[in-house]
């Protein structure tokens, strides 16, 4: 499966038009370890463990043919190419609304992070994540509410994170961008938050790409990132 071609200013666009919600979940390496049923006793780069139940979940997902954004990881394909396109061809998602999943990070990287984080401030954000993005300062990234996962073993909280982001929505007017730093059960909240608000809030899983940010190189790009013309090397 070749991963389709995405526009970061199509993107960009796309956050800035408050009033046509769109929603993305992110389908990486982790997520199709989870789906493909290869991560049984393991956990992923950030600790958080490949619990059956969230591979048979991530699964229902793709099988209902989610009718919102997919973004599909090179390195994903690159590493089961013919294991995701036998499972998208059974489940016939083929033709989904697949993007690439690295739109924002691929960005970020080449020295957009601003353009990036120039759209984000023009709308009101629930910022979702681990505990050290609350570190970020309100110049970069203004958030309206900040709701925490565990650094760990995030599946098991699923339903509190869920009922605590339907809470903070539940009684806003304005169209929200709900942005999601979740790990794999990202996914999953993408789900369930479509199915309750995609049709007036945007709901991006926007992965790790603001843990620079907050001081944090959590990828190795991003650590190497330090010696290059990269928004995230000037972060440092």
């Amino acid at each position: 499966m070749l991963v389709p071609e995405t526009s970061l200013d199509s993107m960009l666009q796309r956050i800035h038009r408050k009033n046509q919600p769109f929603t993305l979940s992110r389908w990486g390496d982790g997520e199709w370890t989870a789906v493909l049923g290869l991560g049984t006793g393991k956990s992923n780069c950030d600790g958080h463990p490949y619990y059956p139940q969230m591979g048979h979940a991530l699964r229902e997902i793709l099988v209902s043919r989610p009718p919102y954004m997919l973004g599909m990881q090179q390195y994903a394909v690159r590493k089961f190419g013919k294991a995701i396109s036998g499972f998208i061809e059974e489940c016939g998602i083929l033709e989904a609304d697949w993007i690439d999943a690295d739109v924002f990070h691929g960005g970020a990287f080449h020295g957009r992070m601003n353009e990036i984080l120039d759209a984000v401030r023009t709308r009101r954000v629930i910022l979702v994540g681990p505990p050290h993005l609350r570190r970020i300062p309100a110049s970069q990234l203004p958030f309206d509410c900040f709701i925490e996962v565990p650094e760990k073993n995030l599946f098991l909280s699923l339903d509190e994170i869920h009922a605590s982001i339907r809470q903070a929505v539940r009684y806003r007017d304005e169209p929200l961008l709900i942005s999601l730093s979740a790990s794999m059960p990202a996914g999953i909240l993408c789900d369930r938050l479509h199915a309750e608000f995609g049709q007036r809030h945007s709901i991006v899983d926007f992965g790790s790409l603001w843990d620079p940010l907050a001081g944090v190189a959590s990828r190795g790009y991003m650590r190497s990132a330090g010696s290059s013309q990269s928004s995230w090397g000037r972060l440092y």
